[in-house]
C-alpha cells in the first residue's frame, strides 16, 4: 500500500491551495472559525468531468431510514486522518452515518462531499519539511490507476536454505527462507486523477 500511495502521489495533474507561511486548508479556509466551502473539491470535480473520468462509485438509492441521504455516483479520494475535521467543517459535508445505505461505505470512508468519498489513511502522509506541513489528498476516477496483484501461479519464488549440522550449528536447527516478487503501481491515465496539495487548521 505505501508503494502504490508513493506511485500515484507522483501524477502531475495537482490543484494547489497551500501556502508556505498562512494555514490554507481542503476547505479553502485560513482561518479555522470560518465556513468551510467545497470550492476546491467543485473544481477537481469539473477537472475530472472535462476529461471525460468516468466515476467510481454508483449510486446509493434513498432509503426510509430517518435523516439519511441519498448518495450520488462520484469519485473516490484519499486523505489522512488529520485531515477529517477540516472536511467535516465544509458546509456541504455528509458522514457516512447519513448514507442511505450503510453497507455501501468503503473501509476508512468518512462521508462525502459533493461527487467525492473521502477515505482516511495514514498512507497518506503529509510532507514535514515545510514551515507548514503540507498534505496532499488524491482524488480518483475509475481506471486512472492499475497494481500487478500479488496472487497467482507464479507471484512469489521462495527460497529455502535448508539448514545442516555444523560446529556453530551442531543440530542444523538454524536455516533460513527469503522469496522475491515482482510488484508494480501505475498511474494509467493522469488526466483522470488529481492531487490536491493543502494545508490543515486545528479545530476552532
Amino acid at each position: 500500500d505505501t508503494l502504490a500511495y508513493s506511485a500515484f502521489k507522483a501524477g502531475t495533474n495537482v490543484e494547489t491551495v497551500w501556502s508556505g507561511s498562512t494555514a490554507v486548508d481542503i476547505g479553502n479556509r485560513d482561518t479555522a472559525t470560518d465556513a468551510g466551502t467545497n470550492t476546491i473539491i467543485q473544481k477537481v470535480v469539473k477537472t475530472l468531468e472535462n476529461k471525460d473520468a468516468v466515476k467510481i462509485s454508483s449510486v446509493v438509492k434513498p432509503a426510509s431510514e430517518y435523516n439519511t441521504e441519498p448518495v450520488a455516483e462520484g469519485f473516490f479520494a484519499i486523505t489522512h486522518p488529520d485531515v477529517r475535521p477540516n472536511i467535516e467543517d465544509i458546509d456541504t459535508f455528509t458522514p457516512v452515518e447519513k448514507y442511505a445505505n450503510y453497507g455501501a461505505v468503503m473501509a476508512g470512508e468518512i462521508g462525502k462531499v459533493g461527487m467525492v468519498r473521502f477515505i482516511a489513511t495514514t498512507l497518506a502522509t503529509p510532507d514535514t519539511s515545510g514551515a507548514k506541513d503540507k498534505y496532499y489528498t488524491l482524488v480518483f476516477a475509475r481506471d486512472a490507476v492499475g497494481c500487478v496483484s500479488l496472487s497467482g501461479k507464479g507471484a512469489v519464488t521462495p527460497t529455502v536454505v535448508t539448514p545442516r549440522a555444523s560446529a556453530e550449528d551442531p543440530l542444523g536447527q538454524r536455516g533460513s527462507v527469503g522469496y522475491q516478487y515482482w510488484y508494480v503501481c501505475k498511474i494509467l491515465q493522469d488526466n483522470w486523477m488529481v492531487r490536491i496539495e493543502h494545508n490543515i487548521l486545528d479545530p476552532a
